[in-house]
């Protein structure tokens, strides 16, 4: 929460994204999004993908496509 508070105030950020494993934890999930929202955050989360490693590989997946597609043009 406090990381969120400094980026807003040195960076104007005024939207948090939740997300990995930590975020699995329902009780700590509906806490940190509470107090964000509270506080006047844009929260977004997951909706079509786990919070955890599946989003994580998916995101992996984009990455490598975006670079073989560079290397071969």
């Amino acid at each position: 929460m406090q990381s969120a508070l400094v980026a807003r105030e040195k960076h104007g950020i005024g939207a948090v994204g939740l997300s990995g494993g930590v975020y699995q934890n329902t009780l700590f999930f509906e806490l940190m999004l509470r107090r964000l929202q509270e506080a006047g955050f844009d929260v977004l989360t997951h909706t079509l993908l786990p919070t955890n490693d599946g989003g994580l590989a998916l995101g992996q997946v984009v990455v490598a496509d975006a670079v073989l597609r560079r290397s071969a043009e």
